[in-house]
C-alpha cells in the first residue's frame, strides 16, 4: 500500500471539496465574443480589387446590432480619412 504525501493529500481534499461549488448553478457563465472583418472592394476597372480592410477587436456578441451600428460609423470615418471614399458623396 502506497501512502500519499501530505501536500498531495491536501490538494486532493481541496479538489473534492470544490466540486460542488464548480457545479453550483450560476457559478459558470457563458460569454460569447466575436470579431468583425470589413473588406472594401473597388468597383472601378479592374473589378474586385481590395482597397481597404479592417478588423475589430473582440467584443461581446450578445448585442451585435449595437456593435454593428457603431462599427459602421467608425468604418465610414476611417474610409473618408484615408481618401478611400469621398466624404461629400
Amino acid at each position: 500500500m502506497r501512502t500519499i504525501p501530505g501536500s498531495l493529500r491536501n490538494y486532493l481534499r481541496l479538489l473534492r471539496s470544490g466540486v460542488p461549488i464548480v457545479h453550483a448553478p450560476g457559478y459558470l457563465q457563458k460569454e460569447t465574443i466575436a470579431q468583425v472583418e470589413t473588406n472594401f472592394y473597388s468597383t472601378a476597372k479592374p473589378d474586385g480589387e481590395l482597397v481597404w480592410t479592417g478588423t475589430t477587436n473582440a467584443f461581446d456578441a450578445n448585442s451585435p446590432m449595437k456593435v454593428i451600428k457603431v462599427l459602421a460609423k467608425i468604418v465610414i470615418k476611417e474610409l473618408e480619412k484615408q481618401d478611400v471614399i469621398d466624404p461629400r458623396a
